[in-house]
Protein backbone atom coordinates (compact mmCIF):
# COMPACT_ATOMS: atom_id res chain seq x y z
CA UNK A 1 0.00 0.00 0.00
CA UNK A 2 1.31 3.42 -0.94
CA UNK A 3 0.01 6.59 0.69
CA UNK A 4 0.70 10.02 -0.75
CA UNK A 5 -0.93 13.15 0.60
CA UNK A 6 -3.97 11.29 1.88
CA UNK A 7 -4.41 9.14 -1.22
CA UNK A 8 -3.98 5.39 -0.98
CA UNK A 9 -3.26 2.92 -3.75
CA UNK A 10 -2.39 -0.73 -3.76
CA UNK A 11 0.91 -1.69 -5.30
CA UNK A 12 -1.06 -3.51 -8.02
CA UNK A 13 -1.16 -0.18 -9.84
CA UNK A 14 -4.39 1.60 -8.86
CA UNK A 15 -2.37 4.77 -9.31
CA UNK A 16 0.12 4.62 -12.17
CA UNK A 17 3.55 6.22 -11.84
CA UNK A 18 2.33 9.29 -13.70
CA UNK A 19 -0.71 9.73 -11.47
CA UNK A 20 1.33 9.05 -8.35
CA UNK A 21 3.81 11.82 -9.18
CA UNK A 22 0.95 14.30 -9.50
CA UNK A 23 -0.57 13.13 -6.17
CA UNK A 24 2.54 13.73 -4.05
CA UNK A 25 2.30 17.09 -2.39
CA UNK A 26 4.73 18.43 0.12
CA UNK A 27 5.45 21.84 1.52
CA UNK A 28 8.21 22.22 -1.07
CA UNK A 29 8.14 19.69 -3.89
CA UNK A 30 10.41 19.69 -6.94
CA UNK A 31 9.58 17.15 -9.65
CA UNK A 32 10.42 16.66 -13.31
CA UNK A 33 8.34 14.38 -15.53
CA UNK A 34 10.50 12.13 -17.75
CA UNK A 35 13.66 14.24 -18.03
CA UNK A 36 15.65 11.48 -19.82
CA UNK A 37 14.68 12.28 -23.40
CA UNK A 38 16.86 13.29 -26.31
CA UNK A 39 15.74 16.91 -26.09
CA UNK A 40 17.29 17.26 -22.61
CA UNK A 41 20.62 18.85 -23.44
CA UNK A 42 23.67 18.66 -21.20
CA UNK A 43 26.58 20.45 -22.84
CA UNK A 44 29.09 17.82 -21.65
CA UNK A 45 28.63 15.14 -24.33
CA UNK A 46 30.32 12.49 -22.16
CA UNK A 47 27.53 12.81 -19.62
CA UNK A 48 24.66 12.87 -22.14
CA UNK A 49 23.11 9.69 -20.73
CA UNK A 50 20.22 9.19 -18.34
CA UNK A 51 22.33 8.06 -15.38
CA UNK A 52 24.61 11.09 -15.50
CA UNK A 53 21.75 13.49 -16.12
CA UNK A 54 19.78 12.07 -13.18
CA UNK A 55 22.85 12.36 -10.95
CA UNK A 56 23.08 16.05 -11.86
CA UNK A 57 19.34 16.63 -11.40
CA UNK A 58 19.03 14.88 -8.03
CA UNK A 59 21.95 16.97 -6.77
CA UNK A 60 20.30 20.19 -8.02
CA UNK A 61 23.25 20.69 -10.35
CA UNK A 62 21.91 22.27 -13.52
CA UNK A 63 25.33 23.50 -14.72
CA UNK A 64 25.70 22.66 -18.40
CA UNK A 65 21.98 22.05 -19.04
CA UNK A 66 20.52 24.19 -21.78
CA UNK A 67 17.16 22.40 -21.84
CA UNK A 68 15.38 19.84 -19.63
CA UNK A 69 12.64 17.71 -21.17
CA UNK A 70 9.45 17.78 -19.12
CA UNK A 71 10.31 21.06 -17.41
CA UNK A 72 6.92 22.59 -18.25
CA UNK A 73 4.93 19.32 -18.30
CA UNK A 74 1.65 19.34 -16.35
CA UNK A 75 3.01 16.69 -13.93
CA UNK A 76 6.28 18.55 -13.28
CA UNK A 77 6.63 20.82 -10.27
CA UNK A 78 9.52 23.05 -11.18
CA UNK A 79 8.32 26.43 -9.97
CA UNK A 80 9.28 28.24 -13.14
CA UNK A 81 8.86 28.25 -16.87
CA UNK A 82 10.83 28.42 -19.05
CA UNK A 83 13.93 26.63 -17.77
CA UNK A 84 16.49 29.02 -16.25
CA UNK A 85 19.68 27.80 -14.57
CA UNK A 86 19.60 30.01 -11.46
CA UNK A 87 15.93 29.54 -10.62
CA UNK A 88 16.14 25.79 -11.33
CA UNK A 89 19.01 25.31 -8.89
CA UNK A 90 17.44 27.51 -6.23
CA UNK A 91 13.99 25.88 -6.44
CA UNK A 92 15.50 22.40 -6.33
CA UNK A 93 17.86 23.13 -3.42
CA UNK A 94 15.10 24.55 -1.24
CA UNK A 95 12.72 21.64 -1.84
CA UNK A 96 11.90 19.08 0.83
CA UNK A 97 11.22 16.39 -1.80
CA UNK A 98 12.93 15.87 -5.16
CA UNK A 99 11.26 13.42 -7.54
CA UNK A 100 11.84 12.32 -11.11
CA UNK A 101 9.51 10.10 -13.12
CA UNK A 102 11.48 8.23 -15.77
CA UNK A 103 10.78 5.65 -18.45
CA UNK A 104 14.21 4.01 -18.16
Amino acid sequence: MVETAGHQASDEGALGATDMLSQIRGPRMFAIFEPCHEDTVLEDAENQNCGSMMDHLFNCNFQGFTEVHGWTHDHSMTGSAPFELDSASRTCMYSDIIAMKTVN
